[in-house]
């Protein structure tokens, strides 16, 4: 269970140390105290492991129905051409595929499609946007239509994806959530998925433990809990 949760966060230590080694001098206590908070966070797990593991054998037994009801969905088919092992290196305009009314801007950690707008204008987004972590390994890929986000994919600093879904923006930068929009962990373990419609959460939102044993599921209404069901089958209907 843990396992994978240990194995990402050393990866975030390694990516934070890259980053100390070119911080700017007024970046450089900050990045120290997060790399601090960092090896505590590790040290507190590595610790606590043991007992995480053998707290298992006190969850409950898991009956077919949950089984088939807590049985992760697939997704939404996100329509990106970028492949996730893709490294900084590798990413350049001739990847990029810029719709023709933007131009790419980039750096050492992004690459991204906007539309320029004139001198001392923020250029709009348009098309796809892609952040990279310290180690050249992929941190994200957003797409915009005109400045509105369309969809999204994050990803584990050793690699995987974490988090991916739709977006149904009708203004800049709102991010509105719209559907199924799961979550991850390093292993490729599905711990969350979440459903909603223009940025509410409207289905069932479900949460599974690290390695995939399910710790409940909620119902959502508009925004409203009106179910809840947790691992051992007992439900909490709302009272409103």
């Amino acid at each position: 269970m843990s396992s994978a949760l240990l194995e990402e966060s050393r990866a975030l230590l390694e990516d934070l140390e890259r980053s100390l080694l070119d911080a700017p001098p007024e970046m450089r206590p900050i990045v120290e105290a997060q790399i601090q908070n960092m090896r505590q966070s590790i040290a507190m797990l590595e610790k606590a492991m043991p007992q995480m593991e053998a707290n298992k054998q006190y969850r409950p037994a898991l009956s077919p129905e949950l089984k088939q009801f807590f049985r992760p969905l697939p997704g939404p088919e996100i329509p990106t051409w970028i492949q996730d092992g893709l490294v900084r290196a590798q990413a350049g305009a001739f990847l990029a595929r810029c719709p023709q009314n933007a131009r790419v801007y980039e750096d050492e950690d992004s690459l991204v499609c906007a539309i320029p707008l004139g001198i001392g204008m923020i250029p709009r987004r348009n098309g796809i946007s892609l952040g990279f972590y310290k180690s050249g390994k992929l941190r994200s890929q957003w797409y915009y239509d005109n400045g509105l986000l369309r969809w999204a994919i994050s990803y584990h600093a050793n690699g995987g994806r974490e988090t991916f879904g739709l977006f149904a923006d009708q203004e800049e930068r709102e991010h509105k959530e719209h559907g199924l929009h799961t979550t991850m962990n390093s292993a490729g373990t599905i711990i969350t998925q979440a459903n909603f419609h223009v940025g509410v959460r409207h289905g069932w939102t479900k949460i599974w433990d690290e390695d995939g044993y399910p710790v409940g599921a909620t119902l959502y209404d508009g925004g409203r809990v009106v179910d809840q069901v947790r691992a051992d089958g007992t439900r909490q209907p709302s009272q409103t």
